[in-house]
């Protein structure tokens, strides 16, 4: 049984990479979610940089900050697998979209 549950856990693991680098593969070849991404890392990384000045400065303003960084973290990671979704619905819809118009185009 724990063999089954390791294998289980590493197949779900890979699938989850997979799916997170079919994700980002989709957002770069697009160019506006490319930008905003790319607007999102300076936020991220000012984030950072403010959190490493506030460590020796102010106690409760860093401790607050790295609240800040863990929920941006949790965004990003919510808003790449919203937009995966959004790119494995789309591929499934334009598949299915030509299909029916293959089935049309056969009927007349």
């Amino acid at each position: 049984m724990n063999i089954l549950t390791t294998s289980i856990g590493i197949a779900l693991f890979l699938m989850i990479i997979i799916f997170i680098t079919y994700s980002v593969y989709n957002i770069r070849k697009n160019a506006k979610l490319k930008s905003f991404y790319k607007k999102l890392l300076w936020v991220g990384l000012g984030i950072l940089f403010v959190l490493a000045i506030s460590s020796k400065t102010v106690p409760e303003f860093h401790s607050f900050m790295s609240l800040v960084l863990i929920n941006y973290i949790k965004a990003m990671y919510f808003s790449v697998v919203g937009f995966g979704f959004f790119y494995i619905g789309k591929s499934i819809y334009n598949k299915m979209k030509r299909i029916i118009t293959k089935i049309k185009v056969k009927a007349v």
